[in-house]
């Protein structure tokens, strides 16, 4: 079975899983050696890669041959194994075993925990769950614009915790402890800590059960498995190889109880975090919290296929052990610090490469997991989330101050928008954040790194959103993040410990407040500028004591700095009076700043220092400040910075060129700059520069005149010796010098620090001379200008004209080609000084329509200036046209009317037509086409003279044409009984008639126009033309026609003619056409002979006139 569960494992990994782990405690801790031996040593890491630690800082491992804990070192492989040396304190240590050594770090496992992170971003991407409170409804805050880009997240999320005992190990915790623990929504729990930190946006809520004994949210199970961690050291390389098979075994148990398929809300067989969160709680202790306590396993977050609860499958789940090194319930901070991965897609805080210590006690997503109040376990109270996990959040909405103000900051979780967003336009990725940490509430907890009388301050976290990769976890790795970490904060003071270094979560004295550092400034340090040493100019000082309502004012300042004096670009140290000492000499090298050349510390070996100094004097107050880079092994080898014996600074590791810089008052000062190596390793160069050297001090400027004119400065006052003007002023002074010609001579240029001829400005960095050329005034300069005002019958001529200081006559020349042939005075008529004179001219009476060109000439003592030409054309003449008529007024269909119109200039207008459906225009003529609304537009495109009118258009409705019908005629004048005849008639429009009998009981009419006698009397006939969109209907018009009846009987005998005779007579028709009159009456008589009796015709005489 173990067997089928690890190679179930292998396969599962290789579909990618994802992890995330808690940092360990970090708490040194006693424990025995078989002989009785105490040595103190904490655990370090996280699930990935953990190892177990001396005071001293030597990794030591567990040797299972002796059971003694061994000094570690590494195999052929470059794996640890135990080097048989036992730990002692203060014991021996070989030589050639070295401190801080780590395991290999799982980053197969580690690249898996991605996807978990990833899926949880998408989903919120997605919009679930975005219902906020008031509080957070306005304004969600997204921040600077990064890889980070904050998307909200709330709404409730279930959860579900399960309990494992083992067949080698039961539970001894209580599921009421559990729920306490986890739910209560009045005690320190996983529920209250999310409610508070999100103001009530999210709410963590227990998932529902029928298991008895178990309130809701908690389950316990008892599955036939083994702890998977019974003791000794585990490679973080096969830790998990039994996970999914054991969570398989609880999760068939909780399927008993647990109706798990009513949690799959979308149904897609999937229990997704956003729908069910799975925590499990294994009997045993918890790894990160003890080194030697066993069985234990590290809590973590982690995901991956191969999980199934009921056959739904479980993609992510979190995970911590029973009880803490004391045997006592493991706390809530580990849990809440899983949910921040599993619940919110949050990254780890801390550095997960274990160069530093990240945000530390400062945030739940780094060491603030572990965070307590005085006496309590370490975890019982976690710190706040710090302010960009909240903002990432949506649950902050940091507020961005003005130009300059004094800022009131609140406690953290006082408001969602208690905390200020400082960012400026230079970065849409790189700002800070400040919030205010209390010992209240939550933030109770950073007692236990912080100690018990921490009174609080304001916390500055410097955030680079290009860190790392959204949707993963290495914002904060300061190796893969090349040493600029996305959240780091700002530590005001290292005095007690510095959180760069692994080992500081961070001390009271790392915030601000006064008393303390009351002041963050672009030359301060740690300064308000960005990693790459652009200056933010922000400035917050006067920094009030920690309350609950702190202050500080803040402004946007540029703070001005001094010019450069030793750029070390003669390639030596020739320029100041630099001392080099130590083990080694400092020396000139080839990786300036801005430039060729920097100074840079000597290759020395470890233990060993390298010194270079230089003596500097000040008359007045002020900073110094220098470039400085650094490639060592970070936190062991270091550039230290001291004014006169004491230390301002020093840096570590993989540092870019940045700016460094400190207060110095007058007087005399030595500054100091120290390489210093530990007593082992290397790393990168093993190196350090500094460049572009600046401090206060004072230099003469010396200005020598040539020709005729003087100077004068805008600072400080020159003193004249002959020709000469000296003054001196204090060093990064910007002086700007102005040349005076005097009367008929032009200042040339400048010569020295200065050139060209306009102001000359100096920086006071060194002693500076500047020489001021004048000469005799040459002719004239004139520049020709544009013509304006140009109207119908005028325009204004300009110019410019520089007399050179010597007076000019201006005139203009103008005509209607380039031989001009008028001269005319503008205004002024004389020009004079060194500068431009605007002059200028109205010419009336000009033609429209006409292009004339003109030019400016002057003259001095030096000559005549004649200027380029110019030209411009006068403006024409507007015109307008006279509203169109119709004569007629009225337009039908086929009619025509007559359309005029004209044009204020007498020049012919022509019409047009816009809708030629509806009419056309010949000349004048319109003609009506169809019903509707005829558009004339009238056109007049102007000559040399005139521009073109403005077109008008006309409406004129064309209306319906009349129609008539004519007579009705029938095929047959008489309608025999069932018998049948047509009508016809035709419409002058042409458009087809309707009939109807206006006798419908004597006839019908049919469509086809067919009329059918039905009873005997008169018929009449109606034809109707309703008309169109074109033409009115037509007045309807009828006609009659007789319906007869026909009978035959048996008995007397008469030709056909007799009959044929009596029914002529009897109708008063005297020639009839046989076969259309009677032949449908003969037909009916059915003697075989062609005869009737006399009776019968009789008979059909009678009812053929209508007297029977």
């Amino acid at each position: 079975m173990r067997n089928f569960i690890v190679l179930m494992f292998i396969l599962t990994c290789a579909l990618c899983p994802n992890l995330y782990a808690a940092p360990a405690l970090q708490r040194f801790e006693e424990i025995a050696q078989p002989d009785g031996t105490i040595i103190k040593v904490r655990q370090q890491g996280d699930e990935f890669q953990h190892w177990t630690e001396t005071k001293s800082g030597y990794t030591i491992l567990h040797n299972p041959k002796t059971k003694y804990w061994d000094y570690a070192e590494p195999d052929a492989n470059g794996r640890l194994k135990a080097s048989g040396y036992r730990a002692m304190p203060q014991g021996f240590v070989p030589s050639h075993i070295s401190p801080r050594l780590k395991p290999p770090r799982n980053k197969a496992l580690e690249l898996y925990r991605q996807k978990s992170l990833n899926k949880t971003y998408q989903e919120r991407q997605k919009g679930k769950s975005l219902s906020f409170p008031a509080a957070l409804a306005p304004s969600v805050q997204l921040a600077a614009v990064g890889d980070w880009t904050p998307i909200p997240i709330a709404g409730e999320r279930k959860l579900l915790l399960v309990r494992i005992n083992f067949s080698d190990r039961n539970l001894v915790t209580t599921p009421a402890q559990w729920e306490s623990t986890v739910f209560s929504p009045t005690n320190k729990s996983v529920t209250r800590y999310y409610a508070d930190n999100s103001f009530s946006s999210l709410r963590v809520s227990p998932a529902t059960h029928s298991q008895p004994g178990n309130p809701a949210g908690i389950l316990t199970v008892s599955i036939a498995a083994p702890h998977p961690y019974p003791g000794g050291d585990r490679d973080p390389n096969e830790s998990y190889a039994t996970e999914p098979g054991i969570l398989n075994l609880a999760l068939a148990q909780a399927a008993t109880f647990v109706d798990f398929s009513s949690f799959d809300a979308d149904h897609n067989g999937t229990l997704e975090q956003s729908e069910l969160s799975l925590y499990f709680i294994y009997a045993g202790y918890e790894a990160s919290d003890s080194s030697d306590k066993f069985p234990s396993v590290w809590a973590h977050a982690w995901g991956g296929p191969g999980v199934t609860a009921a056959g739904l499958h479980v993609t992510d789940w979190a995970l911590n052990g029973e009880l803490n090194s004391a045997g006592r319930q493991q706390t809530m901070g580990i849990i809440a610090h899983e949910l921040g991965h599993a619940l919110c897609g949050l990254p780890d805080l801390y550095d997960t490469s274990y160069t530093n210590a990240g945000m530390g006690i400062f945030s739940l997503m780094a060491a603030g997991s572990w965070g307590a109040d005085s006496s309590e376990d370490a975890g019982a109270t976690p710190t706040a989330l710090d302010l960009w996990s909240r903002q990432y959040l949506g649950w902050a909405t940091a507020a961005e101050p003005g130009p300059v103000t004094t800022i009131t900051i609140h406690p953290s979780l006082s408001a969602p928008d208690s905390g200020y967003i400082l960012q400026t336009p230079v970065s849409e990725s790189e700002y800070y954040l400040v919030e205010n940490r209390r010992p209240a509430g939550w933030d109770l907890g950073a007692k236990y790194a912080l100690g018990a009388n921490w009174q609080g301050g304001l916390l500055l976290t410097h955030i680079d959103t290009t860190a790392g990769t959204a949707g993963s976890n290495d914002i904060n790795n300061f190796t893969a993040t090349g040493g600029r970490q996305g959240v780091s904060p700002v530590q005001a003071s290292t005095a007690i410990c510095d959180m760069f270094l692994a080992d500081c979560w961070g001390s009271a004295p790392a915030l601000f407040y006064a008393g303390n550092n009351s002041a963050w400034r672009p030359l301060d340090a740690p300064n308000s500028n960005f990693y790459d040493g652009t200056p933010t100019d922000f400035s917050l000082t006067g920094i009030s004591l920690p309350g609950t309502a702190m202050t500080g004012d803040w402004s946007t300042t540029p703070v001005p700095l001094l010019p450069v004096i030793d750029d070390f670009e003669s390639g030596d140290f020739s320029r100041l009076p630099w001392l080099s000492n130590g083990d080694s000499s400092w020396e000139v090298t080839d990786s300036g700043y801005h430039s060729v050349y920097a100074a840079g510390a000597p290759t020395i070996a470890d233990s060993q220092s390298a010194t270079l100094q230089t003596t500097v004097s000040t008359e007045i107050p002020g900073y110094v400040s220098f470039r400085y880079a650094v490639d060592s092994e970070f936190a062991y080898d270091f550039l230290i910075f001291f004014i006169d014996g004491v230390e301002k600074g020093r840096w570590s590791g993989s540092t870019n060129w940045s700016r460094a810089a400190y207060t110095l008052e007058t007087g005399t000062h030595t500054l100091t700059w120290t390489y210093k190596k530990d007593s082992s390793e290397f790393s990168g160069l093993d190196t350090a520069w500094i460049d572009d050297l600046s401090f206060p001090a004072r230099y003469e400027l010396n200005v020598l005149l040539t020709g005729n004119g003087n100077v004068t400065p805008d600072v400080g006052t020159l003193v004249w010796t002959g020709s000469t003007g000296s003054a001196t002023y204090d060093n990064g002074t910007v002086v700007s010098l102005t040349a005076h010609a005097d009367p008929n001579s032009i200042f040339n240029d400048w010569e020295g620090a200065c050139s060209g001829s306009g102001t000359c400005e100096v920086t006071m960095d060194a002693a500076k001379n500047v020489s001021a050329i004048f000469a005799a005034s040459p002719a004239p300069t004139v520049t020709t200008g544009a013509a304006s005002a140009i109207s119908t019958s005028g325009a204004t001529l300009n110019a410019n004209v520089n007399a050179n200081n010597s007076d000019s006559v201006v005139s203009f020349e103008y005509g209607t080609d380039t031989g001009y042939g008028t001269t005319i005075a503008p205004s002024p008529e004389t020009a004079s000084g060194t500068t431009d004179t605007a002059v200028s001219v109205t010419l009336t009476g000009l033609n429209p329509g006409e292009t004339y060109h003109f030019r400016v000439v002057s003259t001095n003592m030096s000559g005549t200036t004649y200027g380029d030409d110019s030209n411009f054309t006068v403006l024409k003449l507007d015109q307008s046209l006279t509203a169109i008529t119709f004569l007629p007024a009225a337009l039908a269909v086929n009619g025509t009317t007559t359309a005029s119109a004209a044009a204020t200039s007498g020049l012919a207008v022509t019409l047009t037509s816009t809708t030629t459906d509806t009419c056309t225009i010949s000349g004048s003529t319109v003609t009506g086409l169809s019903a509707g609304i005829c558009t004339i537009v009238a056109n007049q495109v102007g000559d040399s003279n005139y521009n073109a009118a403005t077109p008008i258009s006309q409406n004129i409705t064309v209306g319906k044409a009349n129609q008539s019908l004519a007579e009705i005629t029938f095929t047959h004048p008489i309608l025999p009984l069932n018998g049948f005849t047509t009508a016809s008639t035709t419409a002058s429009s042409g458009l087809d008639v309707t009939w109807f009998s206006f006798t419908p009981t004597v006839c019908t009419v049919a469509n086809d126009n067919t009329i059918n006698g039905i009873a005997p009397g008169t018929c009449t006939i109606t034809a109707n033309q309703i008309g169109d969109t074109n033409y009115n209907a037509a007045p309807p018009i009828s006609q009659d026609i007789p319906v007869v009846k026909v009978y035959v009987y048996d008995g007397y005998e008469t030709t056909a003619a007799d009959a044929l005779f009596a029914l002529q007579m009897a109708i008063g028709k005297r020639a009839v056409d046989m076969s259309a009159d009677l032949a449908p009456l003969i037909n009916r008589i059915p003697a075989p002979d062609g005869k009737v009796t006399a009776a019968d015709a009789l008979v059909i005489l009678r009812k053929a006139v209508g007297l029977w």
